[in-house]
């Protein structure tokens, strides 16, 4: 077993491994002159076939329901993407691509998709790196839980 001292110089590579992963796909978003969420929004709607709505935006890139609303309200007024009610539910928008969103999309995103697929392609044992990651997100979740239920909330005299 790893002494406390080569965990931490994992974890610190772990973690720079992220920013820099981070990074990439800000540059991605940036090449294609949109904000990282709605970039994000864009890279969802259009590899799946299946509609969303901005809750579920909202779960599955941990974003919250301001920064969600604030971008699709772009994406709409860029005529990306157009919303629509659901019929069963009248609270709830379901988000579709514009004819315009589809070039976009086509553009972008799919090239992006060709890029992942090939980066990926190169790692013999994809399933455990996707199965280690997902693996240590969960288990950082839960520690993280558990810290933050144990301590008080402070303020601080100075913001940092």
């Amino acid at each position: 077993m790893k002494n406390d001292s080569d965990i931490t110089i994992l974890i610190q590579e772990f973690d720079q491994l992220l920013k820099k992963m981070d990074s990439i796909y800000c540059r991605l978003a940036k090449s294609s002159g949109l904000s990282d969420t709605a970039f994000w929004i864009l890279y969802t709607v259009k590899n799946k076939k299946e509609t969303y709505k901005q809750k579920d935006l909202c779960v599955i890139w941990s974003y919250s329901k301001q920064t969600i609303n604030s971008a699709l309200k772009k994406l709409e007024e860029k005529n990306i993407i157009q919303l629509e009610f659901i019929p069963e539910n009248k609270k709830d928008k379901k988000i579709l691509l514009t004819e315009y969103g589809e070039k976009i999309a086509k553009e972008f995103i799919e090239p992006i998709n060709e890029i992942e697929k090939e980066s990926l392609s190169k790692i013999k044992e994809k399933s455990k790196l996707i199965n280690l990651f997902k693996t240590y997100i969960e288990e950082m979740d839960k520690e993280t839980n558990q810290f933050i239920k144990k301590r008080r909330p402070r303020k601080y005299e100075n913001n940092y």
